[in-house]
């Protein structure tokens, strides 16, 4: 199985991913704050996330990992790639499905969005 290669790329680029994306409920929409993220495994695109930048404050979104894909390992390394890219003076923000993942890296719970569902919010300040 060829390497995991990670870089930015443009929309255009995510835009192929929508319909897939929106079967599984992921906004991959354009905006012209939002810095995009595909992971490639040799010339075929397996994954893709962004980090949309309002003011000082910074959202992932977007990670998607098409199900033949999933279970690889995919999704942690482009959300940990987004992280990372994020500029050292913003705060970075997630609404997350999956609370011991960004735990794991340093966020903290603030709050959950939809009591019962684990919807929930995390920041990590820089």
């Amino acid at each position: 199985m060829p390497k995991l290669k990670i870089k930015k790329v443009e929309y255009e680029v995510v835009a192929k991913w929508r319909s897939a994306a929106a079967r599984d409920h992921v906004a991959l929409g354009p905006t012209s704050n939002t810095t995009w993220w595909a992971a490639f495994r040799g010339d075929v695109m397996v994954g893709v996330a962004g980090l949309i930048r309002v003011g000082k404050m910074a959202r992932v979104k977007g990670v998607f990992v098409p199900r033949a894909y999933r279970g690889d390992g995919i999704g942690t390394e482009l959300t940990e790639a987004v992280i990372a890219a994020a500029p050292d003076d913003l705060t970075v923000e997630v609404l997350a499905y999956s609370p011991a993942f960004y735990q794991g890296r340093g966020f903290d719970l603030i709050k959950e969005t939809r009591p019962g569902v684990s919807r929930l919010v995390f920041y990590r300040g820089r």
